[in-house]
């Protein structure tokens, strides 16, 4: 099976068709499994034509930190709607014709967004490449250790095998869960008010055998390979901040990218 891992989004969906198209256009190969890092909502315009093409083709994807604060709201969970999520809100309601409020009534939830919801509440914190694998066989120690690992943020190859364990505690579960949407952090804030990220992708000494494909922190020069043994792949570059959206194939191990159209001012950092 061939794949395409695709960074970040942010509801950028015109690039998104221009990206799918270049690499049909690319490969010729219809059957290629696209796959997204997570973060496919907020901040760009095309909110209300990724929801319809997500319920048509419920495409593969982790989940990014976007995406479950996205969910949360939809849950009737009270959110603060900073970062581009109050416009992806307004959108979503929009597409549902409804109101904000009754887009995350429980009793009685609009049809148009249980589809949507449903999807969001099945993404997974990470995946393993090729998807059949057998958990006992994610061994970090073993010398023939040969996977690929899609998280939107961060991991690590001890989280991975620990997290489907059945004794494992609900406190150890939900602290990999966030190493896996926000990364690591040092504790420390940005000027912005941002959380200070922990370089992981660069210091990456595990496995050499296994490659870990992550996006959420923005590269600006375009795709990366990081870590000892060049195996951390991170393919966010940017494309809601005018950069590129990019994605990295597989088993070819290649990038391809496509430039932004515009610096999406919709659902800004200051909403």
């Amino acid at each position: 099976m061939k794949y395409a891992v695709i960074g970040d989004l942010h509801s950028s969906f015109n690039e998104l068709v221009e990206l799918i198209t270049k690499i049909r256009e690319t490969d010729g190969n219809e059957d290629r499994k696209i796959i997204f890092v997570g973060d496919l909502f907020d901040r760009g315009d095309g909110t209300i034509e990724l929801c319809d093409w997500i319920v048509k083709n419920k495409p593969l994807s982790v989940r990014g930190n976007h995406d479950n604060k996205l969910l949360k709201f939809l849950n009737g969970r009270t959110v603060t709607q900073t970062h581009g999520l109050k416009g992806t809100i307004e959108a979503i309601a929009k597409y549902c014709d409804c109101s904000v409020e009754e887009l995350a009534n429980q009793d009685n939830p609009p049809e148009k967004v249980i589809p949507l919801k449903k999807w969001l509440s099945e993404l997974p914190y990470f995946m393993v490449l090729p998807p059949d694998v057998e958990w006992d066989d994610l061994n970090p120690e073993s010398e023939s250790l040969k996977y690929k690992v899609i998280v939107h943020a961060a991991t690590t190859l001890r989280d991975i095998t620990n997290y489907p364990k059945a004794d494992l505690s609900n406190k150890a579960r939900k602290a990999i869960e966030a190493t896996c949407i926000y990364g690591f952090t040092t504790g420390e804030k940005t000027p912005e008010g941002f959380p200070v990220r922990k370089p992981w992708d660069h210091l990456w000494d595990d496995h050499p055998g296994t490659m870990v494909i992550h996006g959420h922190t923005v590269s600006d020069k375009g795709p990366v390979k990081l870590g000892k043994h060049r195996n951390v792949i991170n393919v966010d570059t940017g494309c809601c901040f005018g950069f590129e959206l990019t994605s990295f194939l597989l088993p070819e191990e290649k990038f391809l990218s496509i430039k932004s159209k515009q610096v999406y001012k919709f659902g800004s950092e200051t909403d």
